[in-house]
C-alpha cells in the first residue's frame, strides 16, 4: 500500500531534485535539534564535558597569569599592540568559555532541551508545509474508497439515520506528503538522532556549542512561556502527594 500510494504516485512531484533536496534539509536539520535536545539533557552530568570545562578553565587561568607576569615585567604602558592582542584573545576565549559552561550547567538544561525541542517541530510543520511546491496540482482520485456514513433524517417529530454513500480519496497530493514526510521525520528526526545524541553528547552539546547558542537565543521564549505552567503542574502535583 504504501509503495502504491508513494512510488505509484511520483507523477505528482513535478522536481524530482527539489522534493529530495526539501526532505533530507529539514530532515537534516531535525535530526540536529532532536540529537542536541537529548545531549544537552545530559551534558551537565556527564564526567567528560565537565572535566573539559575544568581543563580549558585552567589552561585560561594559566594564560592570565603568563599574561600578568609580562605586565610586571614591562609595565601596562609598555605593552606593544602585539601583546594586547593576546590579551583580548584571552578576553574573548574566557567570554567563550563562560557562555559555554552557563549552556551546559544544569540551570540552563530546561531552556536547552526546550528550545531544541521547539524548534524540531516547526521543522517537522515546515517540511509538509514545502513539500507541495516540489508538487503538481491536484488530478482525478486514484485509489477513491467508498463507505456508507450515518446521514441525519430530520422529521417534524424525530430525528433518524440512514446509512449513506460516501466516497473517499486516501491517494493524493496530502497522502504522499504524509509518507514522504512522516516516515523520515519519525525515523530519522526523532528515534534515532535520541540515541545518537545520549551517545555523542560530547560532539553535540560541547564541540557543537557555538552553533547551539545562538539557535537558543532565538527560540528560548518558546520553553520560557511554558515555565509558568509546568511550575503550577509541578506545585500542584507536590501538594496533590502531600494531601
Amino acid at each position: 500500500m504504501c509503495y502504491y500510494l508513494v512510488f505509484e504516485q511520483w507523477y505528482l512531484v513535478s522536481s524530482t531534485g527539489l522534493f529530495v533536496v526539501l526532505v533530507l534539509v529539514f530532515v537534516s536539520l531535525s535530526f540536529y535539534c532532536s540529537a542536541s535536545e537529548t545531549a544537552f539533557a545530559t551534558a551537565h552530568t556527564d564526567k567528560r564535558i565537565q572535566a573539559k570545562l575544568s581543563d580549558e578553565t585552567e589552561e585560561i587561568a594559566v594564560r592570565y597569569s603568563n599574561f600578568e607576569e609580562i605586565i610586571r615585567e614591562q609595565g601596562l604602558k609598555n605593552l606593544s599592540k602585539g601583546q594586547w592582542k593576546i590579551y583580548e584573545r584571552i578576553e574573548k576565549d574566557n567570554n567563550r568559555l563562560q557562555l559555554k559552561s552557563a549552556s551546559l550547567d544544569e540551570t540552563s538544561r530546561a531552556i536547552y532541551v526546550g528550545s531544541f525541542a521547539s524548534i524540531s517541530v516547526f521543522l517537522n510543520v515546515a517540511l509538509a508545509a514545502f513539500l507541495p511546491i516540489a508538487m503538481v496540482a491536484q488530478t482525478v482520485p486514484l485509489l477513491p474508497i467508498e463507505l456508507y456514513v450515518p446521514h441525519p433524517i430530520i422529521t417534524t417529530s424525530e430525528i433518524k439515520f440512514d446509512l449513506a454513500l460516501a466516497t473517499f480519496d486516501i491517494s493524493g497530493r496530502k497522502t504522499l506528503v504524509f509518507l514522504a514526510s512522516a516516515f523520515p521525520i519519525l525515523i530519522l528526526g526523532k528515534v534515532v538522532p535520541k540515541e545518537v545524541g545520549a551517545l555523542f553528547n560530547m560532539f553535540f552539546a560541547y564541540r557543537l556549542n557555538w552553533l547551539a547558542r545562538p539557535l537558543v537565543a532565538i527560540f528560548w521564549v518558546f520553553p520560557a512561556t511554558m515555565s509558568g505552567p509546568l511550575k503550577l503542574l509541578r506545585w500542584l502535583a507536590a501538594r496533590n502527594q502531600k494531601t
